[in-house]
C-alpha cells in the first residue's frame, strides 16, 4: 500500500526505496484493485512511471473495471505518461468492462497529444507488423 500512495503523490525516491526493499511492484491494495503504475499513471508522475517500469511492472494489468495504467493516463490528457507506456508495450487495444479504450478515453476528454500519440503508436506498429488490426469496434 505505501508504494501505491508514494506513487500517487509522485514521491519517486520513495518509490524506489521500497521497492528496493522487495515490494511488489504489481501489488493491487485499494478498493478497485489499483497497481502503483496505475496510480502514477493517472496523476502524470513520469518519474515514479520510469521507475516502476523500470522494477519490472506489468503495463497492462487491469483494475476491477478492467482500466489500465494507458486508460488512466489517457483519461487524464497525461500525454508523456501515455507515451512511456505504449513505448513500453502497453496494449492500446485494451478494453474496459464498457469497451473503453485509452484512444476513446481519450476522444470523449478531447485530449489531442494523448489521440496523436496513440494514432502514431498503432500506425508504426501496424505498419512494421503487416497487420491492419482495428482500435475501434
Amino acid at each position: 500500500m505505501a508504494t501505491r500512495v508514494a506513487s500517487q503523490h509522485g514521491n519517486h525516491e520513495v518509490v524506489q526505496q521500497l521497492l528496493e526493499g522487495n515490494a511488489d511492484v504489481d501489488m493491487q491494495n485499494n478498493s478497485k484493485g489499483w497497481s502503483s503504475l496505475m496510480s502514477a499513471s493517472k496523476e502524470g508522475h513520469s518519474e515514479v512511471v520510469e521507475v516502476l517500469l523500470g522494477k519490472g511492472a506489468n503495463v497492462d494489468l487491469q483494475d476491477d473495471k478492467w482500466w489500465s495504467a494507458l486508460m488512466n493516463a489517457s483519461e487524464e490528457g497525461r500525454s508523456t505518461v501515455a507515451r512511456k507506456l505504449m513505448d513500453s508495450g502497453a496494449d492500446v487495444y485494451l478494453q474496459s468492462h464498457r469497451g473503453d479504450s485509452a484512444l476513446s478515453l481519450a476522444t470523449i476528454n478531447r485530449h489531442s497529444d494523448v489521440i496523436d500519440a496513440t494514432l502514431s503508436h498503432i500506425e508504426v506498429h501496424t505498419t512494421n507488423s503487416g497487420s491492419s488490426g482495428s482500435i475501434i469496434n
